[in-house]
C-alpha cells in the first residue's frame, strides 16, 4: 500500500519530468523524456540537484559514487533530485526544517 506522502513524491516526480516515457511499436522500443510536464518545476529541480551536488559534501560524495557506477551526469542528478524530493516530502509531512546533521552516513540507501 502506498502512503499519502509517497503518492505526493510520485506525483511531484512525474509532474517535473523525472519519469521517462517508454514508446514501443512492434520491434522498436525507445525511452524518451516526458514532455507533458511543468518545465519550470523540471528546471528548478535540475538546478537544485546540480547546486547541492557541488556545494554539499554528502551529496557530492553521492554524485561521485553514482558516476563511478557508470551513470551519466543527467542520471546522477536525477537520482539526487529524487533524494531531495523524498526529503522535501518528509519535511512537509513532519512539519520540520532541513537539518543536514540528521542525515544517515550511508551513501547509497537503495
Amino acid at each position: 500500500m502506498v502512503g499519502s506522502s509517497q503518492r505526493t513524491a510520485i506525483f511531484i516526480r512525474r509532474a517535473q519530468v523525472h519519469d521517462p516515457v517508454t514508446q514501443q511499436s512492434g520491434k522498436r522500443r525507445q525511452v524518451v523524456m516526458r514532455r507533458g510536464c511543468n518545465p519550470r518545476l523540471r528546471n528548478a529541480l535540475y538546478h537544485m540537484a546540480h547546486c547541492v551536488a557541488q556545494r554539499d559534501a554528502y551529496f557530492a560524495s553521492v554524485y561521485a559514487a553514482l558516476k563511478t557506477k557508470g551513470q551519466s551526469h543527467g542520471r546522477a542528478l536525477r537520482s539526487i533530485g529524487d533524494r531531495l524530493l523524498r526529503m522535501l516530502v518528509a519535511m512537509l509531512r513532519d512539519h520540520t526544517l532541513y537539518d543536514p546533521s540528521w542525515r544517515q552516513p550511508v551513501l547509497m540507501e537503495r
